[in-house]
This record gives C-alpha cells, structure tokens and sequence, in this order.
C-alpha cells in the first residue's frame, strides 16, 4: 500500500507543476486502472464546481454529499442518503490533494456488496480518483481525464473495478453528467428508486 500512495502522490506533485499531466498520470496506470475521457460542453470553471461543490455534486452525481475541499476534507458521497452512516456511499473519504480548475484527486471506497471490501479495509482502505480538467477545443469546452487507480490484484478486485467500467458504474454517472453539460438537466433524485433505499 505505502509504494502503492507514494508512488501517486508523487505523480501528483509533478502535475502541479507540468502541462502534460494526464499523460504522466497515464504512465502510471497498469491494466488494473480505468480511465476516461469526458468532453463536456461546460466551461471549466463549471465542470470544477460539479465535482467540487455540495451543489455542483447534487445537481448529477448524488441526491447528497459532504464535500469541503482543503487538503484531507471530506469528499463523502451519498448514494444511499437514507442509509445510517457508513452504508449512504463513499463514507469517510477525503480530498488527497487539488490545483483549483486543475486537479482533484480522492480517495474513493469499494461498495459494500464486494468481497474486496474486506481487502480495500485491511491492505488498500481505499482506491483513488484523479481528475485533470482542461480547455476544450471549442470555447467555453472542458476536457476532464478521469482516472481510477489503486485496485488490487485478484478475482475479488477484478470484479470490483468491472463494476465501475460497467453501465451501473462510472458510466451511469457520466451519462448524468453529459446530461447536465448538454441541456442544463438537473438529475431528479426522485425518479431513482435506489436512492430511496434504507
């Protein structure tokens, strides 16, 4: 674990400091990582406040979320809102680091229903997100390369990081995302019946 966050963190540290970031990020990756492209027709301005701020989050990520962005804030999700603490989402994550308009990186939890749960608390505690945000190539365009890093070794893992590559994973949230770029459609957290699940 301790190779695993240090060698990241120093990819993060250079990022601040080196236009060609994703491609840096990118050479740390290993087939147990994800990433994505996301060409949004927002700004970057506002393609960072979605990620970054309590409103931004529930306007497509989340129906709620504790979010304060300094260096070791919360970064907790809320899937499940009605669930006791523990159970809502990305309970107890925090932000690992941030360049304003620039990068965010998170740590971000394993769900519940997975084997690998048990692993990510003993060995990992948790996986990572990194989010590099840039200009578009048409004005007032946003590009965010999105990468998920930090997964294990092993069936449990795989299975794990299938999940988030998977329509009910990141994609799902993507589509929302793209959604909210494109119209101005704010996700209505009424119509998803698993939000409602306590």
């Amino acid at each position: 674990m301790k190779k695993t966050v240090s060698r990241i963190l120093i990819v993060l540290l250079l990022v601040a400091f080196n236009p060609l970031s994703s491609k840096m990020i990118a050479q740390e990756m290993d087939s147990n990582s994800l990433h994505y492209k996301l060409n949004l027709n927002i700004s970057v301005d506002e393609a960072w406040n979605l990620w970054t701020t309590n409103n931004g989050i529930k306007k497509f990520f989340a129906p709620d979320c504790n979010v304060n962005l300094t260096i070791g804030g919360s970064y907790e999700i809320f899937f499940f809102p009605l669930k006791p603490y523990g159970q809502k989402g990305t309970d107890s994550s925090i932000v690992l680091s941030y360049i304003p308009r620039k990068m965010l990186s998170v740590e971000w939890g394993v769900p519940r229903w997975f084997e690998a749960r048990k692993l990510a608390t003993e060995q990992f505690k948790r996986t990572y997100l990194v989010l590099i945000f840039s200009e578009g190539s048409k004005p007032h365009n946003s590009v965010i390369d999105f990468y998920h890093l930090g997964f294990g070794k092993g069936s449990d893992w795989q299975k794990v990081l299938e999940y988030f590559d998977s329509p009910d994973g990141w994609q799902s949230i993507f589509k929302r995302l793209e959604t909210y770029a494109d119209t101005g459609k704010i996700t209505n957290w009424d119509l998803l019946e698993w939000t409602k699940i306590k």
